[in-house]
């Protein structure tokens, strides 16, 4: 990414309002617009460092919490609307890059898509899938909807964060190494960034913002020492890898197999096995049919399933739990049978 020129800085604080109320600095923007050719060498000098570094000390974001009355005596917290009052320098900065993503929005979010695109809002899409339930429901078609999480597509092992991605074992380094992570120029550092020639001189590319402890050191060493014998091929696609599959592919087959594998259904009586294989391929009801799931796997809330979690409650109740299952079977197993 290319440097912020002057020309785009006098843009940015020209199109901004002056009159918002001021920060934990003091100035508001009319400040910076009346003051500009005296700061402007400053305010250069703080983006220049800032795109070299992607960090904003924590001065410069700090904020005040302002409570504004909505009506003339307020009397309960409810009638205050709350404002977060932010430094100008910082707004300057937001707004200039906000400006820069405009530009490059539009190629890297899907035209599907209802937020963070010109004209669209992320509420759009719960209008949508409200009108298509609703549509559905009129003309009593079939419907199925899937809801899922957003998929993150991985091109290669080079476009991958080093600290917050869990690319490297089952944690990311960012939780395995704290205090590396504070200490971090760049937080958002990709794998390239720091191992991009680790072929050639073995040795990680570290950008620190102050002088490591003796502790941080070794901590450093042992990320290096994990490290050892890992390449970069640029040239190869990167991929999760399902460990329980031999051909290390997920299916949703070979999840369910190993969820099935680790159920306790050993004790279970042939009737009852017979009835959860069946239940599930009829129209009952959800309701019920998650009813007699429960009971078929007695995990229903009684007094049974109290004496298995906590034995010595049982002594203070009347019925045994031999009876109480009898009393289930007799009232519900018969007619799965």
């Amino acid at each position: 990414m290319s440097d912020y020129p002057r020309s785009k800085q006098r843009e940015t604080v020209s199109s901004c309002d002056g009159n918002k109320s001021p920060g934990p600095d003091g100035f508001n923007l009319n400040f910076w617009k009346a003051c500009w050719s005296f700061v402007k060498e400053d305010v250069l000098a703080f983006f220049n460092e800032f795109h070299s570094n992607a960090h904003c000390p924590k001065a410069l974001t700090a904020s005040f919490l302002t409570l504004i009355p909505k009506k003339d005596h307020p009397q309960d917290l409810f009638d205050y609307r709350p404002i977060c009052l932010i430094g100008s320098l910082y707004k300057i900065l937001s707004k200039l890059l906000a400006n820069r993503l405009k530009k490059v929005l539009g190629k890297l979010i899907s035209n599907c898509q209802s937020a963070y695109l010109l004209k669209r809002q992320i509420l759009d899409g719960i209008v949508v899938l409200n009108e298509i339930i609703d549509f559905a429901k009129r003309r009593k078609d079939e419907c199925l909807l899937f809801k899922v999480d957003f998929e993150r597509a991985y091109d290669t092992m080079i476009n991958i964060g080093f600290w917050n991605v869990k690319w490297f074992g089952n944690q990311p380094f960012s939780e395995l190494f704290p205090s590396l992570y504070v200490t971090e120029t760049c937080r958002n550092a990709l794998i390239a960034d720091r191992l991009g020639n680790l072929e050639e001189n073995s040795v990680i590319s570290w950008q620190w913002t102050e002088l490591l402890s003796e502790s941080e050191e070794q901590q450093a060493v042992e990320i290096a020492e994990l490290l050892i014998g890992f390449s970069l091929q640029p040239g190869n696609t990167a991929h999760w890898r399902w460990i329980p599959d031999t051909n290390k592919m997920y299916f949703v087959k070979s999840c369910y197999n190993i969820l099935l594998s680790t159920r306790q259904l050993a004790g279970l009586e042939p009737n009852v096995l017979n009835a959860i294989n069946q239940q599930w391929r009829n129209d009952t009801p959800s309701k019920v049919l998650v009813f007699c799931w429960r009971l078929s796997l007695e995990r229903l809330p009684n007094q049974t399933s109290l004496h298995r979690r906590v034995s010595d409650v049982m002594t203070r109740v009347r019925t045994p739990v031999t009876r109480f299952r009898e009393i289930l079977s007799e009232l519900f197993m018969i007619q799965l049978e």
